[in-house]
């Protein structure tokens, strides 16, 4: 036991029990606390939903798993595949990020989960909050999309996973679920389904407001590859997408799709982001959009003969967007062009910008390239992509990537 003395009150700790003890007027006052220590449950395909849900006896669905989960408590799983949809239809919110509910891979080992209908989704969220999902691979064979965040929710963290193979969406944030976060994602082939007579749907489909997508690979999707647009007069503003590699999307028969549109709300920004090899262009801002701010983007070659918007293209439904420090590069159709009122383009790269082998998607700056140093300080842009402090140099460089000398070593000191 460990006792404190505060004035006239003393307090002691006992077996995570908090006692405290002090004079009030003629009486004596004695208040106690308990704090329970959040709980870890296990799911496994060789486990039983009679067992506790220990790690030793773990339980076998999904839906026995998250059932007596409370705020702060982590399921789990185990390696091997399991079927989610309606099974994660109850999962119980959690109440801070301090105190989430979390389903987790057990470390190590990486589960799958899979839908039991076409009419649901891998994941399924309504009215849900502060819920993280890490390390899993959600397989979409079979489903509608991968993840749905619907009406009322918000907080979900998605982290470490792999979203594959849904015929529509890969995700989807709908009717104003925002504040959700999208962490280290790898989101591919998806879309090459058929709904309502028009395939090839958008990949990754933000709805809603103030969602934070970074780190992610959003890849060979048969449509746009990230997409914020509402059609039913929701907001879609404050959303951030950074530090995102977009490629080869649009890959479905229609042949149609950006790596990313930003299509509806105002103060969104993208910055720190690569986007290459998208078959209808690199970045589209149009319809109705305002404040839209794209920073230190790389973007190269994207776009096909007779279909395409070029590198970035700002629509006549802009307004007061801002295009800095980007380079943009070989891009079919162009490389910047601006319909769009009050549009401000500053110190963006459209000639060779010496990278180091595009050809093998190795986007860092030699040392020649005229991108280094050539950027303005920007106040929202403190790294790169690979979390390199900016400025290395004199002034920050254009493009994702800033130029480190140790990259220049033997082992490259960059990602191969």
């Amino acid at each position: 036991m460990r006792r404190f003395s505060i004035g006239d009150f003393r307090l002691a700790i006992t077996e995570g029990r908090v006692w405290i003890v002090g004079l009030l007027g003629l009486g004596l006052l004695t208040l106690t606390a308990t704090a329970e220590a959040a709980a870890t449950y296990y799911v496994a395909t060789t486990g039983n939903d009679a067992n506790p849900g220990t790690q030793a006896q773990p339980f076998l669905t999904l839906g026995q798993g998250v059932r007596g989960l409370t705020p702060g408590d982590t399921l789990y799983v185990r390696g091997g595949t399991y079927t989610a949809g309606s099974q994660l239809g109850s999962i119980p919110n959690g109440t801070s990020w301090a105190a989430p509910v979390t389903i987790a891979a057990y470390p190590g080992e990486r589960p799958t989960l899979t839908s039991d209908s076409p009419d649901w989704q891998v994941i399924w969220l309504d009215n849900r909050r502060y819920i993280i999902f890490e390390g899993l691979v959600l397989d979409g064979t079979g489903a509608s999309d991968c993840v749905k965040i619907d009406t009322t929710s918000d907080h979900i963290r998605i982290q470490n996973s792999e979203l594959m193979h849904s015929p529509y969406q890969g995700i989807l944030t709908a009717k104003a679920a925002g504040s959700n976060e999208f962490l280290n994602l790898k989101i591919h082939d998806n879309g090459f389904g058929d709904y309502a007579g028009i395939n090839n749907l958008y990949e990754m489909h933000i709805e809603s407001s103030d969602n934070l997508i970074d780190g992610c690979e959003v890849y060979r999707n048969g449509s746009t590859g990230i997409v914020l647009y509402y059609t039913l007069g929701l907001t879609v503003n404050n959303n951030i997408v950074r530090n995102t590699k977009i490629y080869n999307n649009g890959a479905g028969s229609y042949r149609r799709g950006v790596g990313l549109a930003i299509h509806q709300g105002t103060g969104n920004i993208a910055y720190n982001n690569i986007i290459w090899g998208n078959t209808q262009g690199g970045i589209s801002s149009q319809y109705n959009v305002s404040d839209t701010k794209f920073y230190n983007d790389t973007i190269y070659a994207n776009g096909a003969p007779g279909n395409t918007l070029g590198g970035i293209y700002v629509g006549s439904g802009s307004s007061d967007a801002t295009v800095k420090n980007n380079i943009v590069y070989q891009n079919t159709g162009g490389d910047i062009a601006s319909d769009g009122s009050s549009t401000t383009l500053s110190t963006n790269l459209t000639t060779d910008p010496k990278f180091v082998d595009a050809a093998a998607n190795d986007f860092h700056l030699q040392p020649t390239s005229p991108a280094i140093d050539a950027g303005l300080s920007l106040s929202e842009v403190t790294a790169d992509i690979e979390r390199t402090p900016r400025p290395q140099g004199s002034g920050y460089d254009l493009g994702a990537y800033e130029f480190r000398i140790n990259q220049l070593l033997p082992d490259g000191g960059h990602e191969q």
